[in-house]
């Protein structure tokens, strides 16, 4: 995902789609690039979020700020 807020031309070719020679509009403001989430309701999902640096969308009914701040203690600052 971060290729797409270089600025620049970019080709991608992963397991489920491929682009190719591709330029997102407008241009990002935010720099380096805009916030990024992942959804997380599980220890991996936490666990990858943070291996990719970004913050995590969690579903309070499905998992307590207790649990992501029990399990991923290295997830700081964390936000209700």
């Amino acid at each position: 995902m971060t290729k797409c807020f270089s600025g620049e031309r970019f080709s991608d070719h992963g397991d489920y789609w491929s682009v190719n020679v591709v330029q997102l509009y407008p241009g990002q403001v935010q720099q380096p690039t805009p916030p990024m989430y992942m959804a997380a309701v599980s220890p991996p999902s936490f666990s990858l979020a943070a291996d990719y640096g970004l913050s995590i969308l969690r579903a309070p009914r499905f998992t307590s700020l207790a649990r992501v701040q029990g399990t991923m203690g290295r997830l700081l600052p964390v936000h209700e």
